[in-house]
């Protein structure tokens, strides 16, 4: 049994999600939008463009390399992937690009109607694929369809090209959605237009789809090309950051910078579970994907490493008996071996591979990188350009960037039933918390939403929990007996009132050897292991780690509810906070099975349906989010009246922190109105409040921000 040491080989398989299924900040709109559906009124008179959108141009302005998407009227133009679209109405918004980018990162373009709950996002990428139908099987190939129904397929013209117009409904974690796609290609570009809804939402909402759909053309006068996106936004994570387009990472001391237009991995691109990447670079034109994956193996020696992870990269490839182009080069003042695999197959896609390895000061450095084999002659340059990017930390910068992200970053997700937040993993299924040992941590929910799994330095830490019939030696013994070491020594150990058992020992695999340490407790059918490995040559680091990490677990530490209701109040313990509910107000959680997956909403209303209050906390695990998006997307529903042109911000308090506060003006009939939003963060969590009220009820607004408070 070995650590969790590879990735997955999937060249640029975010472009293979199908759009609506990662538009996070999207459904979060929707939901916003929900929580006051019943509120009825009238607008006071269309609002100006929200910040977010593209605002129209004059009719004759056309796109270009410094504008490359512009508005005339109703009519969208990107200069770089060469194709119109049109919106049936003002009500749906073109999204500035670096925007749709936040909430969904393959999106060359996101359009959207807050009006309509409605989303349409196009997709492009650059393929060696003879025809749209191969490509449209490509796709679902990588997508599944075990979960669709009602497909329906049409082929079509686009601009004279091939195109495929598909409609079908896909279930995503509990909700069904309707898709309106559609496909098409010119030359080595692919393109998904693809628009969506719940089911069930207003037909107007799918008659609009259809009529964008039917709305596309090319540019002929220019070939479509991939467009660069060079800068990098400053970025956290549990061990480094970005600040002006500059990587640096505290665990293992390096920096990358962003040269020859190679772009930096930023939290997004790295947040895939799949990816064991510490960093990465990229370049779209001449293409070229790059993820460093980086372990300390101590004083293993650098060959047998080496050999024992290209054998996993092979089987994983299906190249198992494959001769590779081999040479040294230096990176970064590093010898290093260069492997370069050419002509592999991925999911019907041609890409050459290459993996180059190093080791230093007992840290071994592979740096995956691959590209679309037709591009080789003008991509491979890049690689020989992309060692250039890293440098070396010295010590003292190493140790102050570690204390200053220390204060500044704290892992944490949140699922239904769970949640990782301030630095202890709470599962309220089976009733336990974890405190993370000190440390920079990586913390990443696992699949089963039923465990952590956490990365430090070489080290990898597991809380997984589970039913078993029997009581704790058995199900500790039952552990043991997964393993090939034979009479593995158990103790016991007290800690929160809890009775762990607790084993350690070593196993080879292959050439190399792990050492493991297995602690686990449990009653009532419920049990938690604590499970913890590294390579043999980090033995001492581990035996100082676990003492801290089998102490961390408290079998009653979120025995209660993740959400409570109790007349006064809603209080979510998973993200932390509470919103009061005065009496005669109604105030409940809103529920939904892709919020739950990043986040959480509380609402509040008054008897009379006249103040709305809603609460929203958003984890920042491995999404980026901008509250500017859902509160003006919010506020531009008719029954709002928000007058856009009134919007103020000034600093504010919310729960005792430093806050934003965004205020706007509006009227609903004869009655005149105030909306105001307060944002605030804490330790990589954002919460907003946001009240709609008369404006006679808004002239205190510490009155309504007092209703919300922290937990923890």
């Amino acid at each position: 049994m070995s650590t969790r040491l590879t990735n997955r080989f999937s060249p640029r398989d975010q472009q293979r999600r199908v759009p609506g299924l990662a538009g996070l900040t999207c459904l979060a709109c929707a939901l916003f939008l929900s929580a006051c559906e019943d509120r009825a009124a009238k607008p006071a008179g269309p609002p100006p463009t929200p910040k977010f959108a593209i605002e129209s141009t004059d009719d004759n302005a056309v796109a270009d390399e410094k504008n490359p998407q512009v508005v005339r009227g109703n009519t969208m133009e990107d200069f770089h992937y060469a194709f119109t679209i049109n919106r049936p109405s003002e009500d749906w918004l073109f999204v500035k690009e670096k925007e749709a980018r936040k909430s969904f990162p393959d999106a060359a373009a996101l359009m959207v109607n807050p009006k309509l709950g409605g989303y349409l996002a196009v997709v492009t990428e650059e393929l060696e694929i003879d025809s749209i139908t191969a490509y449209v099987d490509f796709l679902d190939a990588s997508l599944g369809t075990d979960n669709r129904r009602n497909v329906t397929t049409l082929p079509v013209k686009v601009s004279g090209h091939d195109a495929i117009m598909r409609k079908f409904e896909q279930e995503e974690e509990g909700l069904w959605f309707e898709y309106h796609a559609l496909y098409t290609k010119r030359g080595r570009m692919c393109y998904q237009f693809i628009g969506w809804g719940k089911v069930g939402d207003t037909p107007r909402l799918f008659r609009d789809l259809e009529t964008i759909l039917k709305s596309v053309t090319f540019v002929e006068d220019r070939q479509p090309v991939v467009r660069q996106f060079l800068d990098s936004d400053d970025a956290l994570a549990a061990d480094w950051r970005i600040v002006s387009n500059v990587y640096e990472n505290a665990s293992y001391g390096f920096r990358l910078r962003q040269k020859h237009g190679l772009r930096l991995w930023g939290v997004t691109d790295l947040a895939d579970p799949d990816l064991d990447a510490a960093a990465g670079l990229g370049k779209e034109s001449p293409t070229l994907y790059q993820n460093y994956i980086v372990q300390r193996i101590g004083d293993t020696p650098a060959e047998t490493f080496n050999r024992y992870i290209i054998d996993i990269v092979e089987a994983d490839l299906g190249i198992d008996d494959a001769e590779p182009e081999s040479k040294q080069v230096q990176v970064a003042g590093q010898q290093a071996t260069q492997l370069i695999y050419r002509n592999v197959d991925t999911e019907g896609v041609q890409f050459d591979f290459a993996e180059t390895v190093f080791v230093r000061n007992g840290v071994s450095y592979r740096l995956h990188s691959y590209w679309p084999s037709s591009q080789a002659e003008s991509s491979e340059p890049q690689l020989a350009l992309s060692y250039e990017c890293l440098e070396w930390l010295t010590e003292p910068e190493r140790v102050k960037l570690e204390q200053q992200i220390g204060k500044e970053f704290a892992s944490n997700f949140v699922r239904p039933q769970q949640s990782m937040r301030r630095g202890v993993f709470r599962n309220f299924e089976y009733g336990f918390s974890y405190k993370l040992p000190p440390g920079l941590w990586t913390a990443q929910p696992m699949e089963d939403d039923l465990t952590a799994s956490l990365e430090r330095d070489g080290i990898t830490l597991q809380v997984l929990a589970e039913p078993f019939q029997g009581d704790a030696a058995a199900y500790h013994n039952a552990l043991l007996g997964a393993y090939e070491t034979q009479n593995i020594p158990t103790r016991t150990v007290e800690h929160n009132g809890t009775t762990l058992r607790v084993s350690a020992f070593d196993e080879p695999d292959g050439d190399l050897t792990f050492s493991y340490r297995i602690g686990s407790a449990g009653r009532n059918g419920k049990f938690v292991q604590v499970f913890a490995s590294t390579l043999l040559a980090n033995k001492a680091e581990l035996d100082r780690v676990w003492q801290d990490a089998v102490k961390g677990l408290d079998l009653d530490g979120a025995s209660g509810k993740p959400i409570v209701r109790d007349g006064k109040s809603v209080t979510d313990y998973r993200v932390g906070y509470s919103l009061q509910t005065p009496p005669g107000w109604k105030g409940q959680q809103r529920a939904n099975p892709n919020i739950d997956l990043f986040g959480s909403v509380i609402s509040s209303e008054d008897r009379r349906g006249r103040t709305a209050c809603i609460a929203m906390a958003i984890c920042l695990h491995d999404l980026t989010f901008d509250p500017n998006l859902i509160i003006e997307a919010m506020l531009r529903q008719p029954q709002f009246g928000v007058d856009f042109s009134t919007r103020r911000e000034t600093a504010s308090k919310l729960a005792g922190r430093d806050a934003q506060l965004i205020t706007f003006d509006g009227k609903i009939g004869s009655e005149r109105l105030s909306a105001g939003a307060w944002v605030m963060s804490r330790d990589r969590t954002i919460y907003l409040l946001l009240v709609v009220a008369p404006e006679n009820d808004f002239r205190n607004p510490a009155a309504f921000s007092g209703r919300f408070r922290l937990v923890d």
